[in-house]
């Protein structure tokens, strides 16, 4: 009976040892005696609890920095993967922006109202070549009537007065807008000989 008590008391006491927090063991200064809990299974004049306490000690402090570097590489992969889709995002948004720029050209039938008008001004200086009086009437009237479209509508879509048919107001205004310009450009040029010679008359009479 007696042996059973002094196991049962040594297993206490060696629990006592180890699960027990020492005051002392907390220190930085090693332990060699100073309190009652002192005990040295290694015969290295340390107290066994001390070097027990800053062994668990380092390790939950080298435990904590893997894992601080690991959330730090965790951070850095996800800050990575967020420049590598943001990056992606504006390439695909600079090639919508340019695919969008291609199509404008498409948009409203503008592409073909230029060469419509290319066709009619080359015919024109094919057929109605020894008919200029015609040929003037003609292309006359086209800049004025769409020079009238593409003032009107631009006037009610800043005033907003008809707000029902904006689009067809828009695309009106951008039509005809595109037949002034073309026609415009021609007008000019077949009048630019005249209008160098007329300056040249007024030169002339002031001097």
């Amino acid at each position: 009976m007696r042996k059973i008590l002094l196991i049962f008391s040594i297993i206490l006491n060696w629990n006592f040892i180890f699960t027990t927090e020492c005051e002392r063991a907390k220190l930085e200064e090693k332990c060699y005696g100073e309190c009652g809990n002192f005990t040295d299974k290694n015969n290295n004049g340390i107290c066994d609890v001390w070097e027990k306490y800053h062994k668990d000690k380092e390790n939950d402090s080298l435990t904590t920095s893997i894992k601080n570097n690991e959330s730090k590489n965790t951070d850095k992969d996800i800050q990575l993967e967020k420049n590598k889709t943001q990056i992606k995002d504006n390439h695909n948004e600079i090639i919508e922006n340019e695919t969008q720029k291609d199509n404008k050209l498409f948009k409203y039938g503008l592409i073909w109202l230029i060469l419509i008008n290319l066709f009619l001004i080359i015919l024109t200086e094919i057929i109605l070549k020894s008919n200029k009086y015609l040929s003037r009437f003609i292309w006359n009237w086209i800049f004025f009537l769409s020079f009238i479209l593409c003032s009107i509508s631009g006037f009610i879509l800043y005033f907003g007065i008809i707000n029902n048919h904006v689009r067809v107001l828009y695309s009106l205004h951008i039509q005809s807008g595109v037949i002034v310009f073309i026609t415009g450009i021609y007008h000019t040029i077949k009048r630019f000989k005249f209008m160098l010679k007329k300056l040249n008359c007024n030169e002339q009479s002031l001097q």
